[in-house]
């Protein structure tokens, strides 16, 4: 009987342990177009924002930001064409703090508001 009573509290506390760890997730999105040229996605686990241009359409990508941590606007480019690879924007931000990201399409310094997606929230 102590025994049950003392891995039914050892469990309580592993859970209660479990509960308060980070989330390990992220979100990721595409320009507002049937087959995403533009791709963006934030990885909590390190904190990176991360740019990919999927398509030979002669555009690069547009990633614009707001991070709640340092009150501040952001934005970066991945221009290397399509399929050259992540371009890894690090945040290094606090553990729990919050940002909202969208990927746009942009030529030259034109960002073409039009294939803009949605804003996404998401937490470091």
């Amino acid at each position: 009987m102590r025994l049950r009573a003392f891995l039914i509290s050892a469990l309580s506390v592993l859970g209660l342990f479990a509960a308060a760890l980070p989330a390990q997730a992220s979100t990721q999105i595409c320009t507002d177009e049937a087959y995403c040229a533009g791709q963006a996605k934030f990885v909590s686990k390190g904190e990176h924002l991360k740019a990919n241009d999927n398509r030979g359409d002669g555009h690069g990508v547009y990633v614009k930001y707001y991070r709640w941590d340092v009150d501040t606007w952001g934005e970066f480019t991945q221009r290397g064409g399509s399929n050259s690879g992540w371009k890894d924007h690090n945040m290094s931000m606090k553990e729990g703090a919050k940002i909202k990201y969208r990927v746009c399409l942009i030529d030259g310094s034109d960002v073409k508001y039009f294939t803009c997606s949605d804003y996404v929230v998401d937490y470091a």
